[in-house]
């Protein structure tokens, strides 16, 4: 059995955060195999993860399009944490270009890795009081809606399977075990 011959190379996304390759190759039957190669353009990698409440004690979300699995996940506002800025101006800054709220009370929850990528981890935040301030500031490329619901109301969603995102769901779960809604003893 001979090696498949590479046929094709491009490079299809490039940007200071990630390099997106295709490759086709051919084996010796004539059939072509096309592949996606990704490489994240970092030697580590840090996103952090922000939950928004009102001062209404309301819970903003985001219905965000997301190409794989070519529809709209229920998601809080993440970014990649840049390496000039600290993790709390990555959450105001995140926040308020996706949410157009802003808060001055963001306090850290927990870290977990990414799957088995131990260069990889996730920062779980939570943004207290927040405000509106502006419209979306959003990239050419996102496609975001904001909504509000009660907390009861987004547990219920995580229980109905309407939330997917299992870092959204986590992140969640971190703030009721933090006892951050404790104080609504009956309404939640």
């Amino acid at each position: 059995m001979k090696e498949p011959k590479k046929i094709y190379e491009k490079v299809v996304v490039q940007n200071p955060y990630l390099k997106v390759s295709e490759k086709r190759y051919e084996d010796e039957n004539g059939n072509i195999s096309s592949f996606l190669i990704t490489w994240h353009n970092r030697e580590k990698t840090i996103w952090t993860f922000v939950l928004p409440i009102t001062q209404d004690w309301e819970i903003l979300y985001l219905k965000e399009y997301r190409y794989w699995p070519e529809d709209f996940v229920i998601n809080f506002p993440v970014w990649m944490l840049d390496d000039w800025v600290d993790e709390i101006e990555n959450c105001k800054r995140e926040l308020k270009e996706e949410t157009w709220y802003f808060s001055e009370e963001i306090e850290f929850l927990w870290e977990s890795i990414i799957e088995n990528y131990f260069e990889w981890k996730v920062l779980y935040y939570i943004a207290k009081n927040c405000k509106k301030i502006s419209n979306q500031d959003l990239e050419i490329w996102e496609n975001i809606w904001v909504f509000k619901t009660s907390i009861s109301e987004f547990e219920k969603m995580i229980s109905d399977w309407k939330v997917l995102s299992s870092k959204t769901a986590y992140c969640f779960l971190l703030a009721k075990l933090k006892k951050y809604f404790s104080f609504l003893k009956g309404k939640f």
